[in-house]
C-alpha cells in the first residue's frame, strides 16, 4: 500500500503551532510567524515551535477599531513539554481609535523511546499577559503579512504547513497551523 506511513500519536511526536489574527478598522495591519522543528534521532524525538501573531486596527474619531491575535501550540506523545504565553493589549487615540493586540507562544517537547511516565507528560506552563498603551504609528491602507516552516527530520516524518491570508478595504486577517510528526 502506497502513500504516507502509518502514524499515530501512541508512538509519534505529534507537534502541532497555530496562531491567527485579525484586525477591522479604517487602516488595519496583521502578521503572522509560525515555525516548528521536530527531530527523531533514534531513541529520542525533540520538537520546537514559536508563532506570533499580531493585530493593529485604526479609525478616525468616532469610528470602531478591532484587532484580536491568539496563538497556541501542543505536543501528543511527549515525556516532557514546556510551553510559554505571551499576550500584550494596548490601545491608543492620538489621531482617532487604535487598538493593538500581540500573541505569542514557544514550545519545547522531548520524547524519550523507552519511557513511559506513569504519572504522563510532565507539563510546565507559563503566561504572561501585558497592557501597554500602544505605540503604533500611523497605518495608511490594510496589510497583511504570514511568515510559516515545518521542518520534520527522520525516518517516517512528515512536516505541514496550512495558511490563509486576507485583506480588503476594512479586515486584514491571517491565520496558519503547522504539524510535524515523528
Amino acid at each position: 500500500m502506497g502513500g504516507r506511513p502509518r502514524m499515530t500519536s501512541s508512538t509519534n511526536l505529534v507537534t502541532t503551532i497555530s496562531g491567527d489574527a485579525l484586525a477591522v478598522g479604517e487602516n488595519t495591519a496583521v502578521s503572522g510567524t509560525i515555525s516548528v522543528t521536530t527531530t527523531d534521532v533514534g531513541p529520542v524525538t525533540r520538537s520546537t515551535a514559536e508563532a506570533t501573531f499580531t493585530a493593529t486596527a485604526q479609525s478616525p474619531e468616532g469610528g470602531d477599531a478591532y484587532a484580536v491575535a491568539d496563538t497556541t501550540a501542543t505536543a501528543d506523545g511527549a515525556d516532557l513539554l514546556i510551553t510559554h504565553s505571551t499576550n500584550i493589549t494596548g490601545t491608543g487615540d492620538s489621531s482617532g481609535l487604535t487598538t493593538m493586540i500581540a500573541s505569542s507562544t514557544s514550545l519545547f517537547a522531548l520524547d524519550i523511546e523507552a519511557v513511559d511516565l506513569p504519572v504522563g507528560t510532565i507539563s510546565v506552563e507559563g503566561a504572561t499577559w501585558h497592557d501597554d498603551p500602544c505605540l503604533t504609528g500611523i497605518i495608511e491602507g490594510n496589510v497583511a503579512t504570514l511568515d510559516a516552516s515545518a521542518q520534520a527530520a527522520g525516518d517516517n516524518t512528515l512536516a505541514e504547513v496550512d495558511m490563509s491570508v486576507m485583506t480588503t478595504d476594512v479586515i486584514s486577517s491571517v491565520s496558519a497551523s503547522a504539524i510535524t510528526i515523528a
